[in-house]
């Protein structure tokens, strides 16, 4: 993942690589609705962050704390929906229900889906997992040590 804080009063960046093994996604904090696909997601994810009042940030060029904007990009895109919940100190699985797009863009990258792994705990440690991966034109589940035809639907 590539970072880039800019100072926003003297125009200095500082790109910095950030090693990652996983894309933790957010639900937007306002206007969150059912309907969120992956695409809208990574959309709210790669938004320019702005730091300011308490979180300025010291600018080396304007010797003093600065509000900055952050510029996140990725490299290689894994996705995984989790979040951190502060007062547990674990990672706690989404409930919710998402749309997976069958082709992503990500910066100038186009993706197209071809395999997606669910987490069916309710848990980041436990549970069960199964895949659904395309080959060529079809959808096939893999559920330990069956093989099924699906559908894109149960994508959803």
């Amino acid at each position: 993942m590539l970072i880039v804080p800019r100072c926003l009063v003297c125009g200095t960046k500082s790109d910095r690589v950030d090693l990652f093994r996983e894309l933790q996604l957010s639900f937007p904090n306002t206007n969150y609705s059912e309907n969120q696909t992956v695409q809208s997601m990574l959309v709210y994810y790669f938004k320019p962050e702005k730091l300011a009042e308490d979180n300025q940030c010291y600018c080396e060029i304007c010797s003093q704390l600065t509000v900055r904007e952050h510029i996140t990009k990725i490299m290689a895109p894994p996705l995984k929906l989790f979040r951190y919940d502060p007062s547990s100190h674990q990672s706690i699985k989404m409930q919710h229900s998402i749309c997976l797009d069958e082709q992503l863009i990500i910066d100038s990258w186009i993706n197209q889906l071809y395999a997606v792994v669910i987490p069916c705990g309710s848990s980041v440690d436990s549970g069960h997992y199964f895949t659904i991966s395309k080959d060529k034109n079809d959808w096939y589940q893999f559920n330990d040590g069956s093989v099924s035809r699906t559908s894109s639907e149960k994508l959803s």
